[in-house]
């Protein structure tokens, strides 16, 4: 009877072992009755009884650039030209950033294509994102993702928002109703 009680006494009732799998396949046959989240980026979640462990690739850092009117900007050029410049602080050395942007853009013309690109610390991403804008005067939205080497530096870095015109006859136009947002995540 002495043997049941010890037995009883070393498992409380509340501790239910765990069964961890990774990506959906089972880690360990071995249960694991404590859960440790630690280290740089790493977070845990519980949703009853479903415990989430997450970890930030390489602890991703980000930072938003925005501005909500963009008055006035025009362009016929068929070269790339700044749209929208900001500016963000890297925090680490090398690797790569990714720079996200959205915004909007119309033409006086109809049938009048864009291109829209971003530069980060003077390195020009190496492809562009296409608009067609066929409505004239029509608000057209644009979003994009484009990968760039990182600055071998931290330190504050520009990061613009480029535009041209591919085709037709239009000016590339925005007025107070556009806007232009620039998200920079850094990926060591």
């Amino acid at each position: 009877m002495l043997v049941l009680l010890i037995l009883a006494q070393s498992m409380s009732m509340n501790e239910l072992p765990f069964i961890i799998y990774d990506e959906g396949s089972r880690v360990s046959a071995v249960r694991a009755s404590t859960i440790n989240c630690s280290g740089t980026g790493i977070t845990c979640t519980q949703d009853a009884g479903v415990v989430t462990i997450a970890a930030a690739a390489s602890a991703v850092l980000a930072g938003q650039i925005t501005d909500d009117s963009l008055p006035g900007a025009t362009t016929t050029s068929a070269t790339l030209v700044d749209l929208f410049t900001g500016s963000y602080t890297q925090q680490k050395a090398g690797g790569y950033v990714l720079v996200l942007i959205s915004g909007s853009i119309y033409s006086t013309a109809t049938n009048t294509e864009a291109a829209v690109s971003v530069t980060y610390d003077g390195v020009a991403a190496s492809t562009e994102h296409r608009v067609f804008m066929n409505p004239l005067t029509t608000h057209t939205a644009y979003s994009a993702i484009f990968k760039v080497a990182a600055s071998a530096t931290t330190g504050a870095k520009a990061v613009a928002i480029r535009w041209r015109r591919v085709s037709g006859s239009g000016t590339l136009t925005t007025n107070s109703g556009d806007s232009a947002f620039i998200t920079v995540m850094e990926v060591n």
